[in-house]
């Protein structure tokens, strides 16, 4: 169910907003609502380190071996490792550019670029061109062509003359440096990179330290958030936000203490109310599917989990069909709930994988389906021989179908009540029905 909530308004003198906002931390009842754009040179310095605490965490490796720092040596770190990742990032990049460089000229073999222009100030000029067989047979006179090397039908050649001809097809620009000093670039950056992957891998004993940090950063942007959003008039400050009914009592008992104004309200139609859903542990099982689907509802709207549980399961079991597969989903839950028991916190997934097993199981049974049926002896029949028939499953999937869609409306019907507008529901199921 939604648990209805109450507006607080908390107002204290400004001097006191720090240590007002830290009991309301303690006490950890308040769902704060800002009244201004959450602004100011602290925040600004946290969300920076924040920003880069995650993107340094994202380079390490879960490590079985864990050593603590404290948040100096926290932040060092960081910028340590932010240092190798820019620095790798530079030499993927500038690798790239050479290994691009040395597909180019691996099929002039190694020559020296320098070598060409001194040959030039000598009056030899000596010309890297990529030519047909076709082309070749048209060389000026006067001038040499030496063939490097050949692939297909292309030549690389080095065409020599002792003036400056103009000839009829692209010249290549020569490279800055030979094919030995690329390869040797190329081999050294690789090294490097190795070395970089090294250090990260040696330093991510530090991750957990560093998780672990970043959950205080986390606590310090929101302070500092509400801090920076708390309302001001004069020299009074107000935090405003929203409050489960069942904690307004505690608030008020801290208030009273701590000298705060207190005002508390019913939360008005136009209000942005968070919502806070408790279910019954039985039902809380079905909060993965919810998780994964990324969904909850809005404060006014209403808490489905329990009849999504309920529905779920049946088309789960009915979608499986059988009892054999919903068995081996039951043994394999099993074993995972048992072997991972201590590393899991949450351990709704197993129960309500649990459920899903069941539901497979009954309706296999009721339809007599163990890894399909086809092999099975006469004798081994179905409970429940109806579920056999594909009409009668189709019309028991309508019938399924109606009554999900009249608990939504008879819902519905009860919320607009006393309202004129709530008999319309009663409408759409007579015609749903009909």
């Amino acid at each position: 169910m939604i648990v209805p909530m109450k507006k607080i308004t908390v107002l204290v003198q400004s001097k006191d907003i720090t240590e007002t906002l830290h009991e309301l931390a303690k006490a950890g009842v308040l769902h704060i609502e800002h009244q201004n754009e959450p602004v100011s040179r602290d925040l600004s310095e946290f969300e920076e380190k924040y920003s880069a605490l995650s993107k340094a965490i994202e380079f390490l490796t879960p490590s079985k071996k864990e050593h603590k720092l404290h948040q100096g040596g926290a932040e060092k770190l960081v910028t340590k490792i932010l240092s190798l990742i820019d620095e790798k990032d530079i030499l993927i990049e500038n690798l790239r550019k050479v290994t691009k460089d040395i597909n180019i000229w691996k099929e002039w073999g190694d020559f020296y670029p320098g070598l060409i222009d001194d040959l030039k100030r000598k009056h030899i000029w000596v010309r890297l061109c990529k030519i047909t067989k076709k082309e070749a047979a048209n060389i000026p006179e006067g001038v040499l062509l030496k063939e490097v090397s050949r692939k297909g039908n292309v030549l690389y050649c080095a065409i020599i003359s002792t003036r400056d001809i103009e000839l009829a097809f692209e010249v290549l620009a020569l490279p800055e440096r030979s094919l030995g000093e690329m390869m040797n670039d190329e081999q050294e950056k690789e090294m490097r990179i190795k070395e970089i992957d090294k250090e990260l891998d040696e330093l991510s004993v530090n991750r957990a330290s560093l998780i672990s940090y970043k959950s205080k950063l986390v606590s310090l942007i929101e302070f500092n958030r509400a801090h920076a959003g708390s309302g001001r008039f004069e020299r009074l400050s107000y935090i405003r936000g929203y409050s489960p009914l069942d904690t307004v009592s505690s608030l008020e008992k801290i208030s009273k203490k701590q000298k705060w104004g207190l005002v508390v309200e019913d939360p008005a139609e136009e209000d942005n109310v968070p919502t806070l859903v408790k279910n019954p542990r039985f039902i809380e099982i079905i909060k993965p599917v919810f998780q994964m689907i990324k969904t909850i509802p809005g404060y006014k709207e209403v808490d489905v989990s329990m009849w999504f549980l309920l529905f779920f399961s049946i088309f789960f079991g009915m979608l499986i069909g059988d009892a054999g597969y919903g068995a081996i989903f039951f043994i394999i839950n099993l074993f995972c709930h048992i072997k991972f028991r201590n590393k899991v916190k949450d351990k709704s997934i197993f129960f309500l994988t649990y459920i899903l097993s069941a539901a497979t199981i009954a309706w296999g049974v009721l339809s007599g389906t163990f890894f399909g049926q086809a092999y099975l002896p006469e004798r081994v029949g179905p409970l429940l021989p109806y579920l056999r028939d594909n009409m009668n499953v189709q019309a028991l999937c309508f019938f399924i179908g109606a009554a999900h869609l009249s608990i939504a409306h008879i819902w519905k019907f009860l919320r607009k009540f006393p309202s004129l507008k709530a008999f319309s529901e009663v409408g759409w199921i007579a015609i749903l029905w009909g």
